[in-house]
C-alpha cells in the first residue's frame, strides 16, 4: 500500500458494497481486511489521473498543512467530481490509511462503525456537511474553498500566503463546520466577506464568534439576497452584523 500515490478510485457501487460489508463486519480488523480485497479488485475500481503526494499525510503536523499537501497533489478538480465518493473513500482506506488510523482509529472504539460512516466513507450523494467531516475530503474541500491564489483577501495579502485562510479555518475548532456546513458557504462572495471581516476585532480567535456571525448572516440571507450586493455593500452588511454582536471594530 503506497502512501504517496493514488491512480485508482472506487466505483460508486463499490462504496455501497463497502457500507454493506461494514454492517456485517464483527470487528474493525475483519472489516478492513475485506476492504483491502476490494481495493485491489479491478472490478471494483476506476482508473484516474495520478495523484502524487509530496509527502504522506500525518497527524504530526497541522491539518492545514495536510490540506495544502493534498490540494497541491489533487489540484482544483471540478467540484461536482470532487463531491463523488469514490476517490475520497478509496484514499481513506488505501493511500492515506495510516493517517486515518492515527487520526480516527477504529480499534477499541465502542461505536467504531459510526466513526467509519462519518470519517472513512462518503455516501453516494454526500451533503456539504459530510464532505467536510470525511477524513480526506475535508482537507481538499477546506483548501478548495479558502485558497486565494491571487492574494486578493485581507489575510492572504498580509501573510503573502495563498493558503492563509486554509490555516485560519483549521486554527480554531468549529470554524470549518460553521462556515461550510451552513448556507453561508454556498455563496463564495458571502463566505469571503465573512472570513475577511473575521480578521478584525478582539474576537478573531474565538470559537464562538464564527458561530454567532454565521447564525446572524444566515438570518440576514433569509430576508435579502446578499450575494447580489457589490463587494463594498456586502462588506458593510457583514461588518454591521458583527457590530450588532459587539464583535467588529
Amino acid at each position: 500500500m503506497n502512501d504517496l500515490t493514488c491512480n485508482k478510485q472506487f466505483k460508486r457501487d463499490t462504496v455501497t458494497l463497502i457500507l454493506t460489508k461494514l454492517d456485517d463486519a464483527a470487528t474493525p480488523g475483519d472489516f478492513l481486511a475485506q476492504i483491502d480485497e476490494l481495493a485491489v479488485d479491478p472490478d471494483q475500481l476506476l482508473d484516474r489521473d495520478l495523484i502524487d503526494l509530496e509527502e504522506p499525510l500525518s497527524t504530526k503536523r497541522p491539518d492545514s498543512v495536510n490540506a495544502e499537501i493534498l490540494f497541491e497533489a489533487v489540484g482544483q478538480i471540478d467540484r461536482v467530481n470532487a463531491a463523488l465518493p469514490g476517490l475520497w473513500t478509496y484514499m481513506a482506506f488505501s493511500t492515506c490509511r495510516q493517517y486515518m488510523t492515527d487520526r480516527w482509529p477504529l480499534d477499541g472504539v465502542r461505536n467504531w462503525k459510526n466513526r467509519v460512516k462519518q470519517r472513512w466513507i462518503l455516501p453516494t450523494t454526500p451533503s456539504r456537511g459530510r464532505l467536510i467531516r470525511h477524513g480526506i475530503a475535508r482537507l481538499w474541500w477546506a483548501a478548495e474553498l479558502t485558497y486565494d491564489g491571487s492574494l486578493a483577501h485581507t489575510l492572504s495579502k498580509a501573510d503573502d500566503d495563498p493558503y492563509a485562510y486554509t490555516k485560519w479555518v483549521f486554527a480554531v475548532e468549529n470554524r470549518l463546520l460553521q462556515l461550510f456546513d451552513r448556507s453561508v458557504g454556498e455563496n463564495p462572495d458571502v463566505m469571503w466577506a465573512v472570513m475577511d471581516s473575521m480578521q478584525h476585532g478582539d474576537d478573531s480567535k474565538s470559537s464562538d464568534a464564527i458561530a454567532d456571525v454565521g447564525r446572524d448572516v444566515l438570518l440576514e440571507m433569509s430576508t435579502r439576497q446578499l450575494g447580489l450586493l457589490n463587494p463594498m455593500e456586502l462588506e458593510s452588511v457583514i461588518n454591521a452584523i458583527r457590530g450588532q454582536n459587539g464583535t467588529a471594530q
